[in-house]
């Protein structure tokens, strides 16, 4: 599975359907470390909240941050699933994302359409363009969450107390503004 991005068993038709260039550019041998321990966060349990975009957000910046906390020595943009290129435009246009979300009235949205254009895994934004990844919300997500546990009050927080504290409580103590 970890033939590495320029494998030719990548580029056949049936597999494209699988891995399309976005998901296999990942599949390096450098990378499993990182895809194995994500699989094992996806499995770890949480809250069920609304499906709206802001507990989408949060709960991905949860399991990043989490990631993150796990792999300390590893590059964000391995930690992403970003290209260095694409983490330096989130870094630089962090605030235009946000006003985005924010002025759209977006945070709350549950329509599936809207969530999918800012959550879902893709070579580039639907919104943003092309110099912009796919799952822009994770990004958006980890931010806050690294804000809210970076605040006093959560000093001595667990991982766990993190992934079981509720997104809403997250966002409403975090007060992101970038």
């Amino acid at each position: 599975m970890y033939l590495g991005a320029s494998s030719s068993w990548y580029q056949t038709e049936s597999l494209q359907t699988i891995y399309p260039t976005y998901k296999s550019s990942r599949l390096e041998p450098s990378n499993m470390v990182v895809i194995a321990i994500e699989n094992l966060i996806e499995d770890l349990p949480r809250i069920k909240e609304s499906d709206n975009l802001m507990n989408n957000m949060i709960e991905a910046g949860k399991k990043q941050y989490l990631l993150k906390a796990c792999l300390p020595n590893f590059q964000d943009s391995v930690l992403f699933g970003y290209t260095n290129e694409q983490l330096k435009i989130l870094n630089k246009e962090e605030s235009k994302i946000w006003d985005y979300i924010v002025a759209d009235k977006l945070i709350y949205t549950t329509n599936t359409s809207d969530i999918m254009a800012i959550m879902q895994e893709s070579t580039s934004n639907e919104i943003f363009g092309e110099d912009f990844p796919g799952n822009i919300g994770k990004y958006i997500g980890f931010k806050i969450v690294d804000i809210w546990m970076h605040q006093k009050a959560q000093a001595n927080i667990t991982m766990e107390q993190l992934l079981l504290t509720p997104a809403q409580q997250i966002f409403s103590s975090a007060n992101y503004n970038p």
